[in-house]
C-alpha cells in the first residue's frame, strides 16, 4: 500500500490502533511453533527471477536456482518487530480473513488451509 492510499473504513478499523503499514497474522494455536521455529534465508542470484505478484510479493524463475548463501533467520518474533510488521496472534483466522477481503486492503493469504475451520458465514474471499 501507498503512503498516498486512502483506506476504506473498514480497512481503517482493521489498523487502528497500529502504525504498521504491514500485519501478518496467525491463529495462537501456532505461536509457540512460530517461536521454535528454525527458518533459514537462502540467498539466491536474482537475475533469472520475475515478479510474478507484486501485492504478494512473489518473485518466480523458470530456471533451478542454487543458493550463493544460507543464513539462519533467527528469532521470527523479533524481525517482526524489527521490520515493523505487525503480528496479530488470533484464536481463529476467518472473522480477520473476512473482514479484509471486505476491505481495501490489498492482501495476501497463503497457508489458510492450515487455519481452525471456519464457521458458517459467507465470505467475500476465495476459499
Amino acid at each position: 500500500m501507498e503512503e498516498t492510499d486512502v483506506l476504506s473504513p473498514q480497512a481503517s478499523a482493521l489498523l487502528e490502533m497500529s502504525s504498521a503499514r504491514r500485519m501478518h497474522a496467525i491463529e495462537a494455536g501456532w505461536l509457540e511453533r512460530v517461536r521454535e521455529c528454525r527458518l533459514y534465508v537462502y540467498e539466491l542470484d536474482p537475475a533469472p527471477f520475475v515478479l510474478h505478484d507484486a501485492n504478494a510479493g512473489y518473485w518466480v524463475s523458470r530456471q533451478e536456482a542454487a543458493p550463493i548463501a544460507v543464513k539462519p533467520a533467527g528469532d521470527l518474533l523479533s524481525r517482526h518487530a524489527k521490520a515493523g510488521i505487525e503480528l496479530r496472534v488470533v484464536s481463529n483466522l476467518w472473522p480477520l480473513i473476512d473482514a479484509i477481503c471486505a476491505s481495501s486492503i490489498q492482501f495476501s493469504i497463503i497457508r489458510k488451509a492450515n487455519a481452525l475451520p471456519r464457521e458458517q458465514r459467507q465470505s467475500e474471499c476465495p476459499e
